[in-house]
């Protein structure tokens, strides 16, 4: 078994010591921090057909392209997010690949943030305020989940002192990201519909 790091192993020797303590620690990643990116990203998305009705059929097709894989970003990050949830409550052990699974959902949003900035960019909208705020929260995220330590020890913080309150409400936090994550996937299909139906009114 995978030796925790020193910080994670003070934590867990505090957990059990004084659950009390440990509990009312503060939370590493947040449900904001979860949430927020996509909040943002979803008010983005909304203007981003209607902001260039005169697109070619290339540009349209290339903007569904990138639409769709963006969208296949978003469904990894929200599984990855899920199991995230579901191993917190069922998988105790989970403390020891907390690191690593925190590791991979950091890759999958710089990669999710790099696509974002291609598809606004190639809009002209990387300036808008909306897209501002949702690559600072991304960011934000990114780096939170880069530093292997704040899963790992919000997930001490909870199991350690063997409280299912604490651990469901950690759940509830990272399952309702995934469906802050799912509710840009909406939209980024609303996007894809008004292309479709653009294109259909242009053969018609």
């Amino acid at each position: 078994m995978r030796v925790l790091s020193n910080l994670a192993g003070a934590l867990l020797v505090l957990a059990a010591a004084c659950p009390e303590r440990a509990a009312a620690q503060v939370q590493a990643i947040t449900e904001r921090d979860l949430t927020e990116p996509w909040i943002h990203a979803t008010a983005a998305l909304r203007s981003l057909v209607p902001a260039s009705p005169k697109q070619s059929a290339n540009d349209r097709s290339e903007l569904d392209r990138q639409l769709s894989q963006l969208d296949d970003g978003l469904a990894a990050l929200q599984a990855q997010e899920e199991k995230t949830a579901i191993r917190i409550v069922a998988v105790p052990e989970f403390v020891y690949g907390a690191a690593e699974s925190s590791a991979e959902m950091s890759a999958q949003v710089a990669e999710i943030s790099q696509r974002f900035d291609a598809l606004f960019r190639n809009a002209g909208l990387q300036d808008h305020p909306d897209v501002h705020a949702m690559q600072t929260s991304l960011a934000a995220l990114q780096r939170l989940l880069a530093d292997k330590n704040a899963l790992e020890a919000d997930v001490i913080r909870a199991v350690g002192p063997g409280s299912k309150q604490l651990i469901q409400a950690l759940a509830g936090e990272w399952w309702n990201g995934a469906e802050s994550v799912h509710g840009t996937r909406e939209a980024v299909a609303a996007q894809r519909q008004r292309l479709a139906a653009t294109q259909s009114d242009e053969r018609n």
